[in-house]
């Protein structure tokens, strides 16, 4: 057997996989965590998590939009701050 075969392995998995090698951006980590949260406001708009440079911003059912800032710790989990107003 070739010794580069698990090297090829793990190539062919990471293209094959849906979020490849890489963790998952701020947008992606957010709707996994907070997918069924109801905040004072209302459900949380899924489609309208976009990723920022500090975070992610989103729309609440009630149309208002929101930001978040999103801290990567050292173990890898995200810290959320308070969900501040953000112009539309």
């Amino acid at each position: 057997m070739c010794p580069r075969w698990p090297m090829v392995v793990m190539v062919l998995l990471c293209l094959w996989s849906a979020h490849g090698c890489g963790s998952p951006t701020n947008r992606e980590a957010f709707i996994a965590d907070q997918e069924g949260t109801v905040t004072p406001h209302g459900p949380i708009n899924l489609d309208s998590v976009a990723d920022t440079e500090e975070g992610v911003t989103y729309q609440t059912r009630d149309g208002r939009n929101w930001h978040v800032r999103i801290e990567t710790r050292s173990d890898g989990r995200r810290s959320y701050g308070e969900p501040q107003s953000a112009p539309p």
